[in-house]
């Protein structure tokens, strides 16, 4: 047995690995053949951003961690906004690159590139990952594996970048001094011991405030138990708001939930969390899109508490912190045993800014062309019991999350929020579809995202996946042509942007297309919603919708920018 033979039965019996994600190239194929020989299902790509993002979208559809293959070199670099947004995200994915032999690599030439696309990837990828290393060919692959995976699996997640030397996938793997032990995944948070004393520090910020709130971040997506979080909430029956990435993990059409807050939130949101004495932040980080530039705006008059399993969030914090506890959520709620009461008064100010709630509405009143498409593809996806909508990167993202109903694990949102790349849509789609968890994927993109990666239509067309693109086409890079215009008074290069004939390319690579207007938008989607072939469906909106309010920078978080 070769190391590479090895390396895959060892990660097929930590994680049950049944399918791996690709562009092939020739420093990898040790390893390519090491997965036929063992039935792995190998998941070919056009690309290896389509490799990157569709093992990403299976990740988030399934908690489970996924594995990309890469070449080296360009294979690396190529893959890098991949690795990035498995960062930012905090999600498990082990990406495996190729390089070229240790010959090279140690014999210490001061050149610009020892071996045909070599790269430093360690030093590239670093930066990026939770984890970023190299195979040495001294030390018994399967040692080297159980550190690296013990790391990958302690903690908060994030992707583990590997890179293996060609020459050591293809020799004979040396016998490890131990059996391989198959990791488990582990907490590095500080033990919580004193649960008495953080109820009693917990009971005294409460008793002194008025108008608590809660926020649901991206860490509660974590939580192996997603009804677990609901039930907390509802029994402190404290409204509560989500960051971006948190959306979903309250059930949106829940009575307690207001929507998300920040720089495309809803109105509702900002204006709670402007004006709530108490914020209880469950497992966000609270960045500059949430709080917005005017921190000291954001944190005046309000107590602050939270709970995060990333003790450099804590140490760090962007905002001022009342009360930080270094806890897993499911470990906060299964401890807390504190009081605190919600007033009618509070309710009343909430209920009140529901009635003054103005999103996506023109200066007459009336609701935008977009605002009028996501309500109608919302109608139709309640008839279905489990979704996934997959967004690009754009004004369509924040409709999407804005109109559309989320609750997990049922009715997902999968999303680039961290890093926010454009082209993340089309190969993410792809991994949803693959984990078989929905009876629909639907991937929404804007005419600008979608060019990123069309090539990756092909993967669909190719393996026929239940996958309906619906591209919101506006002719125009909506959200950074309205941050031109707001700043600059122009948008030089975001306006009269062409995308070509999409349904001629869709068709091009096996799909269904259609065409239409945001009037008769309700009826097409809705049959081909319940059409099992993959489908693409271009809706023409107004060029110039936006959304609306937005914070903008220099402004507070209570402060929101209406379009005029």
């Amino acid at each position: 047995m070769n190391n590479a033979e090895l390396f895959i039965k060892l990660l097929s019996e930590a994680f049950d690995l049944r399918a791996v994600h690709l562009y092939p190239g020739g420093t990898i194929a040790p390893l390519i053949n090491a997965c036929a020989k063992r039935g792995l299902c190998i998941e070919t790509y056009k690309g290896e951003q389509g490799a990157g993002y569709a093992a990403i979208g299976m990740a988030i559809a399934t908690k489970m961690p996924q594995v990309v293959f890469v070449t080296s070199g360009p294979g690396v670099t190529n893959v890098v906004s991949c690795i990035a947004d498995a960062f930012f995200d905090s999600l498990p994915i082990i990406f495996v690159c190729g390089q070229v032999g240790t010959s090279d690599l140690n014999s210490g030439r001061l050149v610009r590139q020892v071996g045909f696309q070599q790269c430093d990837t360690v030093s590239i990828t670093k930066p990026i990952s939770k984890l970023s290393v190299q195979i040495q060919a001294d030390i018994p692959l399967a040692n080297q594996l159980n550190c690296f995976l013990e790391e990958f699996l302690t903690g908060r997640d994030g992707p583990l970048v590997i890179d293996f030397p060609m020459d050591i996938q293809r020799s004979d793997s040396i016998l490890a001094s131990h059996s391989f032990r198959v990791p488990i995944r582990q907490s590095n948070t500080a033990k919580n011991e004193h649960h008495q004393m953080m109820t009693r520090d917990l009971q005294r910020l409460f008793d002194d405030c008025q108008r608590p709130l809660v926020l649901v971040g991206g860490g509660g997506t974590q939580n192996q138990n997603p009804m677990e979080l609901q039930v907390f909430i509802e029994k402190l029956g404290v409204p509560v708001v989500s960051s971006f990435r948190g959306i979903g993990v309250i059930d949106t059409d829940s009575s307690f939930y207001l929507g998300y807050l920040g720089h495309t939130g809803h109105d509702i949101a900002n204006l709670a969390v402007a004006t709530c004495d108490l914020l209880i932040v469950l497992g966000s980080r609270l960045d500059v899109r949430q709080t917005g530039t005017e921190v000291e705006d954001f944190v005046n008059g309000k107590t602050l508490i939270s709970v995060n399993s990333d003790m450099s969030e804590i140490d760090y914090s962007r905002v001022k912190l009342d009360l930080a506890l270094n806890m897993e959520i499911s470990e906060f709620i299964h401890s807390f045993d504190a009081r605190i009461s919600v007033t009618d008064e509070w309710l009343s100010q909430i209920d009140h800014f529901k009635t003054i709630s103005a999103n996506d509405v023109d200066s007459e009143g009336n609701k935008t062309s977009a605002r009028l498409v996501f309500e109608q593809i919302n109608n139709c996806l309640k008839t279905l019991k489990r979704y996934a909508v997959v967004t690009g990167v754009g004004n369509h993202q924040h409709w999407a999350a804005r109109y559309l109903a989320f609750k997990l694990p049922d009715r997902i949102l999968v999303t680039s929020a961290g890093h926010g790349t454009m082209g993340f849509d089309v190969p993410a789609s792809i991994g949803v579809a693959q984990s078989g968890d929905f009876d629909k994927v639907v991937c929404i993109v804007g005419d600008g995202s979608i060019m990123h990666n069309l090539a990756e239509l092909a993967s669909i067309g190719e393996r026929q996946l239940n996958i309906l693109i619906v591209v919101v086409r506006n002719n125009r890079l909506g959200i950074v042509s309205r941050f031109q215009n707001y700043t600059f008074g122009v948008d030089y290069t975001t306006s009269d942007f062409d995308s070509g004939n999409l349904g001629v390319v869709a068709e091009g690579f096996g799909l269904k297309s259609e065409v239409c207007s945001y009037e008769s938008f309700y009826e097409v989607f809705r049959r081909l919603l319940l059409d099992s072939v993959p489908s693409l469906l271009i809706v023409d909106i107004n060029t110039d919708d936006d959304i609306s309010p937005m914070l903008m920078g220099g402004d507070s978080i209570g402060n929101l920018v209406y379009k005029q």
